[in-house]
């Protein structure tokens, strides 16, 4: 892990802005990440670190803050699992009527699902202020009508920087889902707490070239290997806190895989 990562990592489980000495302080207790001279972390490595990543992190007030907070957040209004509730959502497993196909924009809109923009606009602009990205929940992308799939090559995918493990283009189209309008379902908050709106973020800093080689958002990245991504559109539907995110998404996938025979293309996994 490296120490952006890190100090990523510790201001997700926090789920608030820290000061550049708290965080070395935690780091120097949990050792995720430790110097090659096994000395400690000082808070001057933190802040130099952090002014190299502005993508990732900004500053206020002495505070380091990520990126993918809003402005209520940068207001020390902090959505975490504590204080948490801006719009109340109470939903059940059974709520979802999976009489209609899941492949269709159709059954999103019957289910609850809000849409929130195109990726070319989220891409550039970033989410949009939405309380509900403040709760747990589940994503989904879709396609405009009448899209026809063409693909990055591995070689194009490397130069745009944005897929750490591009496929062959023979793979991906072994993949791609004929008559279906979603091309790919995701979830916040599987084991424990976290909101649509640090892992829409995780999601369009990977798009955006933004990675490690361990992510942000490496679950689904084939995405990126669609030319025309910046048309497709991203929906969100917020649930209650985790089990209910993973529930929902493994109800849905497992269903689409029954009456389609695969899962949607970006997706390798129940």
């Amino acid at each position: 892990m490296t120490l952006h990562e890190a100090i990523e990592k510790v201001l997700k489980e926090n789920g608030k802005p820290l000061k550049p000495t708290e965080i070395a302080t935690i780091l120097n207790n949990i050792k995720i990440y430790q110097k090659g001279d096994k000395s400690i972390i000082k808070s001057s490595q933190i802040s130099a670190r952090v002014n190299n990543y502005p993508s990732y992190f900004f500053k206020d007030n002495g505070l380091i803050y990520l990126n993918n907070w809003d402005k209520a957040k940068k207001e020390n209004k902090i959505t975490t699992p504590e204080n948490k509730e801006p719009v109340k959502i109470n939903t059940k497993n059974s709520d979802i009527n999976l009489i209609g196909n899941p492949s269709e924009i159709n059954f999103l809109i019957n289910n609850g699902f809000e849409k929130i923009g195109t990726l070319s606009k989220l891409l550039k602009s970033g989410l949009p202020k939405n309380e509900k990205l403040n709760l747990c929940g589940i994503y989904a992308i879709s396609i405009p009508k009448g899209y026809l799939p063409k693909y990055y090559s591995p070689e194009e995918a490397n130069k745009r920087g944005n897929v750490i493990k591009p496929w062959t283009v023979e793979k991906l189209k072994n993949k791609w889902v004929k008559n279906s309008d979603i091309v790919y379902y995701g979830l916040a908050g599987k084991k424990s707490f976290r909101s649509l709106n640090e892992r829409l973020g995780d999601l369009l800093r990977h798009g955006n070239g933004k990675i490690s080689t361990s992510g942000p958002h490496k679950g689904g990245e084939i995405l990126w290997q669609l030319k025309n991504y910046e048309r497709f559109e991203l929906w969100i539907l917020p649930t209650s806190e985790p089990p209910e995110p993973r529930n929902y998404e493994e109800l849905i996938l497992r269903t689409f895989h029954e009456k389609i025979k695969k899962l949607p293309f970006a997706n390798r996994q129940f």
